[in-house]
C-alpha cells in the first residue's frame, strides 16, 4: 500500500475538497480512521489527475470499510460512485468487483 504523507493543513483541505464530490452521506466523520482519511486523499488525488480507475479503486476501498463498519448506506454510496466511474474508465474487472460488493450491501439487507 503506498503511504501518502501531507501536513494535517494540506489533509483537511484535501478532504474538505473531497466532500464536496461525494454522494450525500459519504462524508469521513471528524474521527475517521487513517485508512479512510488516506483513501478519500488518494481518491481525491485521483480524481485531480483525471485518474478514474485510480479513483475507482479508493472509493470502493472506502466502501468497503464502512460496509465492513455497518454503514451500508455510505457503502452503497460510496460503491455507486465508484461503479460510475469504473464504467467510464472501461475497467470492467473494478467494475466486477464494485457490483459484487453492491449485491452483498443488498443481500444482507443494506
Amino acid at each position: 500500500m503506498t503511504r501518502f504523507t501531507c501536513s494535517p493543513v494540506v489533509a483537511l483541505l484535501t478532504l474538505a475538497a473531497l466532500v464536496s464530490v461525494l454522494p450525500a452521506g459519504a462524508q469521513a466523520p471528524p474521527n475517521a480512521s487513517a485508512p479512510v482519511r488516506a483513501l478519500l486523499s488518494q481518491a481525491a488525488q485521483a480524481r485531480a489527475s483525471k485518474n478514474q480507475k485510480g479513483e475507482a479503486a479508493a472509493l470502493n476501498r472506502v466502501g468497503e470499510i464502512y460496509e465492513t463498519a455497518g454503514q451500508s448506506a455510505k457503502a452503497l454510496g460510496l460503491y455507486q460512485q465508484a461503479l460510475l466511474l469504473a464504467r467510464a474508465a472501461g475497467d470492467t474487472l473494478r467494475e466486477a468487483n464494485i457490483l459484487s460488493n453492491i449485491g452483498e450491501v443488498y443481500s444482507y439487507g443494506g
